[in-house]
């Protein structure tokens, strides 16, 4: 939803800039796996750790995916 509202509000969004900002969030979910790691290893917190871990994983290779495939269609 907040993406379409950001797209309705200001145009078209260029490929070059959409895969740099998918790149982004790849890099801000290798910070959700490291704060998921480090919940785990606190035995009051292990389950949220392994939730984490699950979600950060999850959008570390939606993200990415959907990156590499940007690269593809731009070639």
């Amino acid at each position: 939803m907040i993406a379409y509202v950001g797209s309705r509000r200001r145009g078209r969004t260029s490929v070059g800039r959409l895969r740099t900002v998918l790149l982004v969030n790849a890099g801000l979910d290798v910070g959700y796996l490291a704060a998921g790691t480090w919940l785990v290893r606190d035995g009051r917190w292990r389950a949220d750790g392994a939730a984490v871990l699950v979600q950060g994983a999850f959008l570390l290779a939606l993200d990415s995916l959907a990156a590499l495939a940007l690269s593809r269609a731009e070639c």
